[in-house]
């Protein structure tokens, strides 16, 4: 009985390990290896997001996961195939889409990355309902994740940024 109990135990406790430990390092912030992440997540993100003004669908399809979604204004959870199928029947615009800026990578575990930002959305986001117009500012996490030695989006989650009014 105490030999199936510590199996239990070890198996339990190989499965809480902090996930860091599955590549053998941690990124220290404010170290060399985490600037140069943030700067590779931030061009991942800007090859994204320009792919998407510009409906370059297969950009996007190498960039995002399988198993990709995004939170949108809406509250609507468009998963890769419903997301691609939005943008292929967006008009391209000049000026329209999603304009990112003051990113910074907020942590890293092992192969998955969190990151902020501040985003204007300039005209119809991804997703709309209606032709709703979801212009405004967002504060936007990015889920990235390494897979096969290529970091890749996984998925964000947008939240308006609205003004707060006096009491």
């Amino acid at each position: 009985m105490r030999y199936a109990q510590a199996v239990v135990l070890a198996v339990g406790l190989s499965l809480a390990s902090p996930i860091p430990a599955q590549d053998g390092f941690i990124i220290k912030q404010d170290s060399r290896e985490w600037r140069d992440l943030e700067k590779q997540l931030w061009q991942i993100e800007q090859k994204w997001l320009e792919a998407a003004r510009n409906k370059k669908l297969d950009v996007l399809k190498e960039l995002w996961t399988d198993q990709f979604f995004e939170i949108n204004r809406g509250g609507t959870v468009p998963d890769k195939d419903e997301e691609l199928d939005s943008l292929s029947k967006r008009p391209v615009k000049p000026g329209m889409g999603a304009f990112p800026d003051q990113f910074k990578l907020r942590a890293v575990y092992g192969n998955v990355a969190l990151a902020t930002d501040h985003t204007a959305v300039k005209g119809f986001a991804w997703s709309t309902a209606n032709g709703q117009d979801f212009s405004g500012d967002f504060r936007v996490l990015r889920i990235f994740v390494k897979i096969d030695g290529q970091w890749k989006v996984a998925g964000a989650a947008m939240c308006p940024i609205v003004a707060h009014r006096g009491q």
